[in-house]
């Protein structure tokens, strides 16, 4: 009875199709830091600018910062972090995507 997801339910789900939005994580959920690791896999796999595509952050503690070793993206694990996603840049390019490959 009740909500099977409790204090863990979630209000995000990724679209691969149009990932932009306006986004309010809590970096201490696996699931919001996952969250957060697949919009960046997203600039990489587009060869979008993260700095052109996170716009407006707001970090609860301070600067926001992250960092890539090898294939993974290494995110803050405590703290707030909001933000704009916006992906012009993949919005131009969408006529001429086989989004059918990218799924895959």
């Amino acid at each position: 009875e009740g909500d099977i997801t409790g204090e863990y339910s979630t209000d995000h789900i990724f679209n691969f199709v149009n990932p932009s939005g306006r986004y309010e994580l809590q970096l201490e959920r696996p699931y919001h830091r996952s969250f957060l690791r697949m919009l960046l896999k997203t600039c990489e796999r587009w060869n979008l600018k993260i700095k052109d595509t996170f716009c407006d952050i707001s970090f609860s503690e301070g600067n926001y910062r992250t960092r890539k070793e090898g294939r993974f993206w290494h995110v803050p694990q405590a703290g707030a972090v909001s933000f704009r996603f916006t992906d012009f840049a993949l919005t131009e390019m969408k006529e001429d995507i086989d989004f059918s490959t990218f799924l895959e």
